[in-house]
């Protein structure tokens, strides 16, 4: 059959791939694009397993095996036998898979991306699924693995969690496997994610790390998610969850993304006068309510062995009043709740829409927005653009001299660009400009994960490289380059010179 066919050939392939061998990993590799990013992975594979293990306080007991996969197809066949998967890496214990970052047509590549990033991930299932002998809930050894990447979390997965949590959607500790593994909604897995590395941050502030760590290790005697939490955290499996809950909310709080009263409210305040406003509201509410009445008349002995249900977090939403705030209302309103960042956005995104980014009051709601809602990354995005150099259009480029905080602004825009590499680019240049060539160097290399095919960025790795004495790193980016420009003979004579000075500070 069609699985069998693919499998097959593929295994074939497979049996002449190259290996490189290190400490705790063993990267397999064809020959091509896939060559250029294992030869980067090798260098830092062995550093991301001393981090993730001293966290975990596991090692597994044999080496990792990772394919790196040529492109989305054969990435699909190692996987599931067919060439057609909606991921881009996957572990299986002691091995992973993993595609190219790379852009190209949909059904070959599936963009560009930091493979760094999305191996440990996975790396943190090898190790969990070791710790705990392959007995860990699903739901947890996501949540550990979504922690362990050691990203701030998006603005979209705070708003994402945030309205989960408002409608009561969010899954208890039953729901939330299943929905990994058996969705009923396009929506639920990517909360499941989100959700379990919000529930292992509330255990590790709770009761600690070591805690979180006597809760995995707990699962290789095969005891019940109860008895474990129970062993770990001193409460009851019922009572960790309903704990949870509680702390959701103080921590949406805290992100400012639950200000009261609700916009809704204030809204109501301005029409409560207004008659016409008025019964298009409750107009609205009552089609609302029809709906949902309808949905229930419809279900009345319909065919089907399930039972039908809409709980409350599926209903339509509350119909908005028919009325638009205007500044002066919002002023008057921020007046009277100066914490609530909803007013202030709006404020804020009327003044960039006037075209007055850059004027003192801008400013001062740019710092208020940033303080109220620290998890949008908006303040980030418009202090970085007016930092820049000459006030270009561009939000990346900053001067030798860019201040602290206007470069803390790139990384923070850095951390949260896992499928583009222009800030770290931008960071890479801003610090070689600087003389800080460590920074720079990570940076480069970063930018280099991401797109490992644009000769550009390859040539700035190297040269930042160089500067900061790290003949390897140069060495493997020259490398590149002779694959990726093969008509240009100066990265052949690079090459060898790089090369011939390796070789003068090799130990005699």
């Amino acid at each position: 059959d069609e699985r069998t066919t693919f499998t097959l050939a593929l295994a074939e392939q497979l049996a002449s791939w190259k290996r490189i061998e290190l400490k705790h990993f063993i990267i397999r590799y064809p020959d091509g694009d896939a060559a250029l990013v294992a030869q980067l992975l090798a260098g830092v594979l062995d550093e991301m397993h001393e981090e993730i293990c001293a966290r975990l306080g596991h090692e597994p007991a044999q080496k990792t095996l990772i394919d790196v996969m040529p492109d989305h197809r054969s990435f699909g066949v190692r996987i599931t036998g067919l060439p057609r998967i909606h991921t881009i890496a996957v572990c299986t214990g002691p091995t992973i898979a993993i595609e190219i970052p790379k852009e190209g047509a949909q059904k070959k590549h599936l963009g560009l991306f930091d493979p760094l990033a999305v191996l440990r991930h996975e790396y943190t299932h090898t190790v969990t699924l070791s710790m705990t002998k392959n007995r860990i809930p699903h739901w947890l050894t996501e949540a550990v693995a979504v922690a362990l990447e050691d990203t701030p979390r998006t603005f979209e997965t705070c708003q994402m969690l945030t309205a989960a949590w408002r409608r009561g959607a969010l899954f208890d500790l039953d729901g939330i496997n299943w929905a990994f593994v058996r969705p009923k909604k396009p929506s639920d897995r990517g909360l499941a994610y989100a959700q379990g590395r919000w529930m292992v941050e509330f255990a590790e502030k709770r009761f600690g790390w070591d805690a979180m760590r006597t809760l995995l290790f707990s699962y290789a005697d095969g005891i019940r998610e109860d008895e474990a939490m129970r062993l770990a955290f001193g409460i009851t499996r019922d009572a960790f969850y309903k704990d949870f809950l509680v702390w959701a909310g103080e921590e949406i709080g805290a992100w400012g993304m639950n200000p009261q009263p609700p916009l809704r409210a204030l809204a109501m305040e301005l029409i409560e006068a207004d008659e016409v406003a008025l019964k298009q509201l409750r107009d609205a509410e009552t089609a609302r309510l029809t709906l949902v009445a309808n949905a229930w008349s419809n279900a009345i002995a319909s065919p089907g062995s399930k039972r039908f249900t809409l709980p409350a977090s599926e209903w339509p939403p509350e119909p908005a009043p028919p009325v638009e705030i205007d500044d002066a209302s919002l002023r008057a309103f921020l007046a009277r709740f100066p914490e609530h960042a909803d007013l202030v956005e709006i404020l804020l995104r009327r003044a960039r829409t006037a075209g007055s980014e850059d004027t003192d009051s801008t400013r001062a709601l740019l710092e208020r927005y940033a303080v109220l809602r620290p998890v949008d990354p908006l303040p980030h995005r418009v202090w970085s653009k007016l930092a820049a150099m000459n006030k270009t259009d561009d939000e990346t480029e900053l001067d030798a001299n860019a201040s602290a905080v206007a470069l803390g602004h790139l990384r923070a825009l850095d951390l949260r660009a896992d499928k583009d590499n222009i800030f770290a680019l931008a960071i890479a240049r801003n610090r070689r400009a600087a003389g800080d060539l460590a920074a720079a160097s990570t940076a480069a290399e970063r930018a280099v994960r991401m797109n490992p095919y644009d000769a550009s960025v390859r040539e700035l790795a190297a040269a930042i490289a160089f500067e900061a004495g790290r003949l390897d790193r140069t060495e493997t980016h020259i490398e590149a380059l002779t694959v990726l420009e093969p008509e240009r003979m100066l990265h052949v004579q690079r090459l060898a010179r790089i090369r011939e000075l390796r070789a003068l500070d090799a130990p005699k």
